[in-house]
């Protein structure tokens, strides 16, 4: 036992030794300056002066009758079913062919999109609390869909038909 303590003061020792005899110098203070501020994040303030236009993206398109890669049943929804991605958030949108055109629902997955304004062409609604919304009677053609919330979301040439 008396060994390893004299091996441990040893190396106590030792270390005490190299402490004072250091002679190295500090870094300039713009350089510790400017090394500390790499670690610094930027605060988001609530007012941004720029606007904010997200461009989503598309991700996954299911298209009504025909059976997707890896779904368990055989058969498919009567909705096309379309996830789109854009930044932070993503756009689930589902569209039905009515009798007088297209229904199209959606939700904003993400925050900052409770109660916005969505824009489809000449149509106009608003997402509710759990920023869900719906579009009745579309007829067929090529839109955007405009989602104005917290910042914008857009996904350009949505193309409805049957």
């Amino acid at each position: 036992m008396s060994l390893m303590k004299k091996n441990n003061q040893n190396a106590v020792e030792r270390i005490i030794n190299l402490m004072q005899a250091d002679d190295s110098v500090d870094a300039p203070n713009d350089a510790i300056l400017w090394s500390k501020n790499i670690f610094k994040t930027r605060a988001v303030g609530e007012n941004r002066s720029m606007v904010e236009t997200i461009k989503a993206v598309l991700k996954i398109d299911l298209m009504p009758g025909k059976p997707a890669f890896g779904e368990r049943s055989g058969s498919s929804g009567a909705a096309r079913q379309m996830l789109f991605d854009a930044g932070d958030s993503s756009i689930d949108l589902r569209i039905k062919p009515t009798g007088k055109g297209f229904e199209l629902r959606g939700q904003i997955l993400g925050d900052g999109f409770a109660n916005a304004k969505v824009f489809l062409g000449e149509f106009e609604t608003i997402s509710n609390d759990q920023s869900e919304f719906r579009v009745e009677n579309v007829p067929s053609g090529k839109y955007n869909l405009i989602i104005k919330g917290d910042r914008t979301v857009e996904i350009s040439g949505l193309l409805l038909k049957t």
